[in-house]
């Protein structure tokens, strides 16, 4: 049988009630759904699921004139709590990265320098390989701990300075992962892998 749920879209942004159920919405979905929460917003939004009792198969979302139907993905979401490094107590890397630093480098870097190395003592953040003539640096204020030189994906680190603008990293050494916060978006965090570089 199927269960509803009423949610008031407001400027794109969903106000909804905690829904009866926990499932997995596909990345295709997303992109349609944002296409119809409009600007105007103060739509209400009609979310019903469809499936056997506590396991939905299908979801449906109707505003306005405007229905779509995604079929969910098969199981439970993992606790994500669990992937979240700790900052309880002593980090080994503990140091502010700009924005503009990573944006520099992302320019800079080519189709194979898929790894940064950071290092937080010298404040410089590195691409390219040790045994090739091109490598790349961009030099920027070190703030913070001076740790271990701790290497990342290029692209990642890029993307996530976009996002959050300038971010605080903190691992318990440089093959940890590395918890990434910020002051402008205190309610956002994120984990990156360490590579080796």
């Amino acid at each position: 049988m199927p269960r509803v749920i009423g949610i008031k879209c407001k400027a794109g942004v969903l106000e909804a009630p905690n829904p009866p159920f926990d499932v997995i919405f596909p990345q295709i979905g997303i992109t349609p759904l944002a296409s119809m929460l409009t600007a105007n917003g103060n739509q209400l939004a009609q979310i019903t699921y469809r499936g056997a009792d506590k396991t939905p198969t299908l979801l449906s979302i109707e505003i306005g004139d405007r229905e779509l139907h995604c079929k969910l993905i098969d199981g439970t979401y993992p606790d994500y709590n669990k992937v979240i490094p700790s900052v309880d107590g002593e980090q080994a890397l503990d140091t502010i990265i700009p924005k503009s630093a990573t944006q520099r480098l992302r320019l800079m870097a080519g189709p194979q320098d898929l790894g940064c190395k950071i290092s937080p003592e010298n404040g410089t953040m590195t691409i390219g390989r040790e045994d090739h003539d091109g490598k790349l640096s961009v030099t920027y204020a070190a703030k913070g701990k001076s740790g271990p030189d701790i290497g990342f994906n290029t692209l990642y680190l890029a993307q996530t300075t976009a996002t959050m603008g300038n971010i605080r990293l903190r691992a318990k050494d440089n093959g940890a992962p590395a918890l990434a916060t910020s002051e402008a978006h205190t309610d956002l965090i994120m984990v990156l892998m360490p590579m080796r570089v």
